[in-house]
Order: structure tokens, then sequence, then C-alpha cells
């Protein structure tokens, strides 16, 4: 209920009062609500872990992330996880605590090895 609030403050002018300006407080706490509650994102070792949770009131979520000078997508929805490079860099990444060097793409199912 709180990440919808914040999610949506600006876009359903909840306090009515957007038109005085975008809360940026509200935008980034839903953004980091997103990546590092649900998707779980913390670094370990040098690496991007993730421990992605998929809540029942969504159907999926997505967010690119640029950690060490490579671009991410990740992609969490009820068929798993999909993690695929952007930038030009390889770049080691744990999905629950298997690591795995992203090269181009990894696809695994929640709480599962990815293969």
């Amino acid at each position: 209920e709180l990440f919808l609030r914040a999610a949506r403050l600006d876009i359903d002018d909840l306090g009515n009062d957007t038109s005085d300006g975008l809360h940026i407080t509200a935008m980034s706490g839903a953004w980091l609500a997103v990546v590092q509650g649900f998707a779980g994102m913390k670094t370990t070792g040098g690496a991007l872990e993730f421990r992605p949770y998929l809540p029942r009131q969504l159907a999926a979520y997505s967010f690119i992330i640029n950690y060490r000078g490579t671009s991410m997508r990740i992609e969490i929805s009820a068929r798993g996880i999909k993690a695929t490079r952007l930038g030009r860099c390889a770049i080691r990444i744990q999905l629950y605590k298997n690591t795995y060097l992203l090269e181009k793409s990894c696809e695994c199912a929640l709480e599962a090895d990815c293969r």
C-alpha cells in the first residue's frame, strides 16, 4: 500500500498539489522500493546480487541499472527472472547466491537455479 502511494503520488495527484511540482523524493523512494526491496539488489563481494520477489499485486516489473560502467535490464515476472546485459562489458551477478557471468542474457525461475 505504501509503495503504491509513493509510486502514484503525482500520477493521481493525491495531495492536490502536483501543479506546484513533482515529488522527487516519492519517485526515488518508489524506485528504491522496487530495486532494493522487491528485487533484493545489493552488492556482495564486488558483484550485484538479486533475490527477487514478485508481490501478488504486480504482474511483473523491470528496471535498468548501471553498475561499474555496464548497463543491464532486470525483468521479474511470474515466468521468472531475466537479466540482459546492455553495455559492452560482461559483468558478474548473483541470483539467489548463484554467480553468473552475464555476457548476453540469463533467465531462470524465481528462487531457482539459472541454467
